[in-house]
């Protein structure tokens, strides 16, 4: 209904912007009419614009909202999975360039919460850098959601750390970014080693509390 209005407001501003001679006519016969109409049209048109404006962000902010929650359920039931598979053999990592690529939150040793921003920095602000979290009792290797990169070159993303609620208190993860990685990664996908990648953190040991 809003676009309507919208719509045929911006139509009475044209159509009385034409250079029609029976509308002149009645321009010089009933001015005031003419100008209460104009007025009127311009006032309706701008404030469906913004009504329209607010709708949209309202939708955009629904939308996102459904998605981020769509995600942290689905992160939320795949943690169960993570936490459940049996420990392997330890897998060696290849060598960390950390000047290009690092993890500044948290730091080794310290402790994290199910869910923990990590935070980093990247040579390259148009680098793909990926996040993956390694339960120590298990031999899975798990993709975190995307990373967002700062135009500086700074990074974030919001990770999990085993499953919520207490049953994983206590537990260690290593946490490694990476960069460019040769295979393609996505959200969520469990590897069954470290991946191997153009550009690597070095990894970073915190424990769950």
């Amino acid at each position: 209904m809003l676009r309507v209005f919208q719509v045929l407001s911006g139509i009475v501003i044209a159509f009385f912007g034409l250079p029609i001679p029976e509308i002149q006519r009645v321009a010089k016969r009933f001015p005031k009419l003419l100008w209460t109409i104009i007025i009127t049209a311009i006032l309706t048109l701008f404030i469906t614009t913004v009504l329209i404006d607010e709708q949209s962000k309202k939708e955009k902010r629904y939308l996102i909202k459904t998605i981020e929650e769509t995600k942290d359920a689905f992160f939320k039931e795949r943690s169960k999975r993570v936490m459940e598979i049996g420990q392997g053999k330890e897998v060696p990592l290849l060598q960390s360039e950390s000047d290009v690529l690092e993890i500044v939150h948290p730091l080794s040793d310290s402790t994290v919460h199910a869910r923990q921003f990590i935070k980093g920095k990247v040579l390259d602000p148009e680098a793909d850098v990926w996040v993956i979290i390694h339960p120590m009792e298990t031999s899975a290797y798990w993709v975190q959601p995307i990373v967002s990169i700062e135009k500086d070159g700074r990074w974030s993303t919001y990770c999990y750390f085993g499953r919520a609620g207490d049953l994983d208190r206590g537990k260690y993860f290593q946490v490694l970014a990476v960069v460019e990685p040769k295979e393609q990664l996505e959200e969520g996908v469990i590897l069954s080693k470290w991946p191997e990648a153009k550009w690597r953190s070095k990894v970073v040991s915190v424990q769950r509390e």
